[in-house]
């Protein structure tokens, strides 16, 4: 399994889990990782793809604190 498709599986998650965490319900952050979500990069963007991913995920986990986990 590619690490874009295990974070695909982390965004449906995230999606769910986020609006009974975190408050005010953080739009900006959702709509980035879902954008991402749905990006299918050419072999060539990968890389970044993965990286920007990454990156919009880690950003909703900081909101949740480290009290989620």
């Amino acid at each position: 399994m590619t690490i874009a498709v295990r974070l695909r599986d982390a965004t449906t998650t995230l999606v769910e889990i986020v609006p009974h965490l975190v408050r005010p319900y953080p739009l900006d952050e959702i709509q980035r990782l879902i954008h991402v979500s749905a990006e299918h990069p050419r072999p060539e963007g990968a890389h970044g793809h993965v990286r920007r991913f990454a990156l919009a995920v880690l950003a909703l986990l900081d909101l949740m604190g480290d009290g989620c986990w």
